[in-house]
C-alpha cells in the first residue's frame, strides 16, 4: 500500500532509488565476499585492491545519480527518507571500501618492507609506527582529556 504523496513523486525517481539501492546492495555483498576471501588467503592482494577500486568506482557512479535526485524539491517525505537512507549506506560503504583497500595495501607494503630489510631494521620501523600512533592519539584528545592526563587520571 503506497501513500498518496508517494504516488505523486515522479516515477523515474522510484526506479532510480530501486536501481541505486540494488547496486549498493550488490557492491556491499561483493565487498564482504572479497573481505572473507582475503581473510582465507584465496585472492591475491593485487586482485583484491583492483576489485576494491572497481567497487569504489561503481559506488561513485551510483552516488552521483542519488545526489541528483536528492536535490529535487518535489519529493515526498517517504521518498526523501528513503534517499537519505541510501545516502548513509553509500557513505558507510565508501568508507568501508577505502579502509579495506588501505588495510590490504599496507599489508602488502609491510610484507615487501619486511622482506627487503633486516629483522632489526623492521623492529625499529615498528617502534616508529608505535610512536606515531601515540602522537595521533595525543593530538586527537580533547582539552579535558589532556587535563585529566596532567592530573594523573586515566
Amino acid at each position: 500500500m503506497s501513500s498518496g504523496a508517494e504516488e505523486r513523486d515522479p516515477e523515474h525517481i522510484h526506479r532510480l532509488l530501486a536501481d541505486v539501492s540494488s547496486t549498493v546492495e550488490f557492491v556491499e555483498g561483493r565487498l564482504l565476499r572479497l573481505v572473507r576471501e582475503a581473510a582465507r588467503g584465496t585472492v591475491p592482494l593485487q586482485d583484491l585492491t583492483a576489485e576494491l577500486c572497481f567497487l569504489s568506482k561503481d559506488l561513485r557512479n551510483c552516488y552521483r545519480q542519488l545526489a541528483g535526485a536528492a536535490d529535487r524539491r518535489d519529493l515526498s517525505f517517504r521518498t526523501m527518507t528513503a534517499l537519505e537512507h541510501v545516502d548513509r549506506h553509500c557513505l558507510w560503504l565508501y568508507r568501508k571500501i577505502y579502509l579495506e583497500r588501505a588495510f590490504y595495501t599496507k599489508l602488502d607494503l609491510e610484507a615487501k618492507l619486511r622482506s627487503s630489510i633486516s629483522a632489526e631494521g623492521y623492529a625499529i620501523y615498528q617502534e616508529i609506527l608505535c610512536e606515531e600512533d601515540g602522537e595521533r592519539e595525543l593530538l586527537a584528545q580533547s582539552d579535558a582529556e589532556v587535563r585529566n592526563a596532567l592530573l594523573g587520571a586515566s
